[in-house]
């Protein structure tokens, strides 16, 4: 379901870019001086819009790959240490990220930004990547752990008797039996800092750091959209999480299915 959906969204913005871009040539006539008006926007930006997609680009994937990463490895390890450490007020604290999961970003962005502030790192790639981190670490935590509590606690138990230790046993062991979940909390994470629009709007406010969601939105000329290029960029956007989901899309399934059982 997931994928034609994806597959529709994706074929219907590349013919969208194609037939108003046909318009802009003059094949179709239906508003000529609407065309024209289009016409010499397009002029003006084309040359200096092209240059910035790819610098959109470059912080998208930067931020992207970071947040998920880092989500993964976080993740990871809060995950292993809430299922398999006994400390006090372990219950509560696995609550309390699920609390934090739950809050939307529209409540925290001004709270994230005095922090931001306060750190200074505002108007930086890490102040995208800390805050798109506050939302995505407690649900891969969340996730992780219940993936991890359906792995038979012998297989540890059997690795520890032989003298591994802990962190070998999460990288070597647990994470490899892990992958259905590892792949659904990084498909999580890297779709939700590739789409983010309102803290990156919020935090970063030097065009240079600017995101692909935040630079689409350059093409729209007061009053005048660029039909044609919105059309285009967005097309060029849906590209890395349409690759991605094909490429993890087999352990996607089981790992939103096991995750989604409590242990």
């Amino acid at each position: 379901m997931c994928g034609d959906s994806a597959c529709v969204v994706f074929v219907s913005r590349v013919v969208d870019a194609y037939y108003i871009r046909q318009e802009q040539q003059g094949n179709f006539r239906f508003n000529s001086d609407a065309v024209s008006e289009r016409d010499y926007f397009c002029s003006v930006s084309k040359n200096v819009q092209i240059l910035e997609f790819f610098t959109y680009l470059a912080n998208s994937i930067i931020i992207t790959g970071t947040v998920t990463f880092v989500s993964i490895i976080v993740g990871a390890l809060s995950a292993y240490s809430l299922t398999r450490f006994r400390f006090p007020a372990r219950g509560l604290i696995a609550r309390l990220i699920v609390m934090a999961y739950l809050l939307p970003a529209s409540l925290l962005f001004i709270p994230l930004f005095k922090i931001v502030n306060e750190l200074h790192v505002s108007d930086t790639l890490y102040a995208a990547i800390f805050t798109y981190l506050v939302f995505t670490v407690p649900f891969c935590s969340w996730m992780m752990m219940s993936y991890f509590k359906s792995i038979p606690i012998e297989i540890e138990e059997a690795a520890r008797v032989d003298g591994i230790g802990r962190m070998v046993i999460l990288f070597r062991i647990i994470m490899p039996l892990s992958l259905p979940g590892m792949a659904a909390v990084a498909l999580y994470s890297f779709t939700l800092a590739w789409n983010e629009f309102l803290l990156a709007l919020v935090l970063l406010t030097s065009e240079s750091n600017w995101t692909l969601p935040i630079g689409i939105q350059g093409f729209v000329l007061g009053d005048n959209f660029l039909w044609g290029q919105l059309m285009a960029m967005s097309t060029l956007a849906c590209i890395p999480p349409f690759l991605l989901y094909i490429l993890i899309q087999r352990y996607v399934v089981g790992g939103f299915l096991i995750g989604s059982v409590k242990g």
